[in-house]
């Protein structure tokens, strides 16, 4: 929710900075983007203990601690870990989501035109249907058989 309020916030500063050039009211400053940060349980660990490393090695004394030196052995660790995860979450997306979704699409597609074809021909028919009952005596007999010879040919 915050970020959303910070994107918006950002467009509306950006959109009038770029729109209120060249008028008597005073133009804001263009906002730039904070640098996106991954939001997986690994980057939050590392941010964690970095944070709490740099607060213990600025604390008096500080720069000899043991426990801000291992947590930020610690933050680093995490770190690797969390870029190996985003590597992997990338080329799973990028070796397996993106043919499959492909694929996927070109069924949904295939499927979508099949069902316009069976609309049409259900029109087609309907229509055949119609102008057979307005030439001759309606017979269900031969309004079934010539469904089922329609159909037939569809097959």
């Amino acid at each position: 929710m915050v970020e959303l309020g910070a994107n918006i916030s950002r467009g509306v500063t950006n959109f009038a900075a770029s729109n209120l050039k060249g008028t008597n009211l005073p133009a804001p400053s263009p906002a730039t983007a904070p640098v996106p940060q991954h939001k997986t349980l690994p980057h939050a660990l590392n941010r964690a203990a970095t944070t709490a490393s740099s607060t213990l090695t600025q604390a008096p004394g500080g720069k000899d601690d043991r426990l801000g030196k291992a947590l930020a052995e610690y933050a680093g660790a995490w770190e690797k870990i969390g870029d190996v995860r985003v590597q992997h979450d990338d080329a799973v997306a990028r070796g397996f989501l993106a043919p499959w979704q492909q694929n996927l699409q070109t069924s949904i597609n295939v499927a979508v035109k099949a069902r316009q074809a069976v609309r049409l021909s259900r029109l087609e028919l309907d229509s055949a249907k119609q102008t057979y009952v307005n030439r001759h005596t309606p017979s269900a007999l031969c309004i079934h058989v010539l469904s089922w010879l329609f159909f037939a040919l569809l097959d």
